[in-house]
């Protein structure tokens, strides 16, 4: 058992701690606003990688979105990251 994993929350009901930004962002997965970008940060074991899953979690649900995850903890360096952001084919906001 991997509590990390086998614990983790699979509802922003069960998600401990940052009240104030679950609930924002229930309510934008709820009225279909939430922003093109998404940053969040902070410190190692705070729910960053839990609080992402939630969210493309709530987004899949009847979607089909063009969702991408980077986790820089893995991609360090600034021409890995360049990489990944120049292979996605994502439209320009405003964009078709």
């Amino acid at each position: 058992m991997n509590l990390a994993t086998d614990e983790r929350p699979t509802e922003f009901d069960q998600f401990v701690g940052n009240e104030s930004i679950v609930k924002s962002i229930k309510r934008g997965l709820e009225w279909g606003s939430l922003p093109h970008a998404i940053l969040i940060t902070g410190n190692s074991g705070t729910g960053k990688t839990t609080l992402c899953n939630l969210i493309i979690d709530n987004l899949s649900v009847n979607k089909e979105f063009n969702l991408h995850f980077i986790d820089c903890g893995v991609t360090k360096d600034i021409d890995s990251f360049r990489k990944i952001v120049d292979s996605i084919k994502a439209p320009a906001f405003g964009g078709s």
